[in-house]
């Protein structure tokens, strides 16, 4: 015979469902974070986390293509021993080494009805704390909804990305294509690329204003099997959000790959590094 269980159940709200979700998506694409990015919340709630938000984002955005890991992009290993432990500094270290956007609150998850039991919402007085010493965030953003509940949402100084836009069916990226850059830290940024033809620099100009030159990038050595590395300038931090470039080079470049085919290959099979250039 089963032991009856007391059941103490309590109403969740989740009215602010939508904002939180939007906010949440916005800064995202503000920052230019990459499909890839993982994000956590820093307090535990049933409906204020980041996996009903990416559901939100599925019905709102139809985001398929690009649906953001959630909580079970961690191996169940890991899960366990992140929130197995009362060690704040332990926990804080773990996430700071596993995510790009952390997501914390002012007060614990429990002031609007989230789970007493969890431990980001038991030591929460300590982790946020052991978070924010750690100088390794940068809190861009805050949104304050159910209750009067604040959320700041900081991403990892290590974050930088960058990448083209758009490919042809077949793989190349065009003259004139945009890029993606974000960055919470100076970078340098390295293509190794095959060339439609010999290539010994190109630019990444602004999308915006005068359309200035932000930097170019010089052909540092050959590679084996005809590829080609660049590298490109310092960019600097971008603390304000993402920044759109495109690939630009002298006009003799920017032509038609062939009499059969008119479009303006630049670029193929490109693979990026990024370096920092400070901790």
């Amino acid at each position: 015979m089963l032991p009856k269980i007391h059941m103490d159940e309590k109403p969740l709200s989740g009215y602010a469902l939508r904002p939180w979700s939007d906010a949440l998506f916005h800064f995202r694409d503000h920052y230019g974070l990459k499909a890839t990015s993982a994000q956590m919340q820093i307090f535990s709630h049933p409906v204020y986390n980041v996996d009903t938000a990416r559901w939100a984002w599925l019905m709102d955005y139809n985001v398929v293509t690009e649906f953001i890991p959630g909580t079970e992009h961690h191996t169940r290993k890991y899960f366990t021993n992140i929130l197995a432990t009362d060690y704040a500094p332990s926990i804080a270290s773990t996430l700071l080494e596993r995510y790009d956007l952390l997501i914390l609150s002012d007060t614990s998850g429990t002031a609007i009805g989230g789970e007493t039991f969890n431990t980001y919402n038991r030591i929460h007085d300590n982790l946020p704390r052991e978070l924010e010493a750690s100088g390794r965030l940068c809190i861009l953003e805050s949104l304050t909804f159910e209750r009067g509940f604040r959320v700041r949402f900081a991403l990892n100084t290590k974050y930088s990305h960058f990448s083209f836009t758009k490919l042809t069916p077949d793989g190349w990226v065009t003259w004139h294509t945009h890029a993606i850059y974000s960055s919470m830290r100076p970078v340098k940024i390295n293509i190794e690329t095959f060339t439609i033809r010999p290539l010994q620099q190109f630019e990444l100009r602004s999308s915006e204003g005068a359309h200035e030159i932000v930097a170019t990038c010089e052909n540092d050595r050959e590679l084996t099997g005809g590829r080609v590395r660049f590298v490109c300038a310092p960019l600097p931090a971008t603390p304000e959000g993402k920044r759109t470039f495109y690939i630009a080079s002298a006009p003799e470049h920017e032509v038609a790959a062939s009499a059969q085919d008119q479009r303006k290959l630049a670029l193929r099979d490109i693979s990026i590094s990024i370096e920092p250039l400070s901790d």
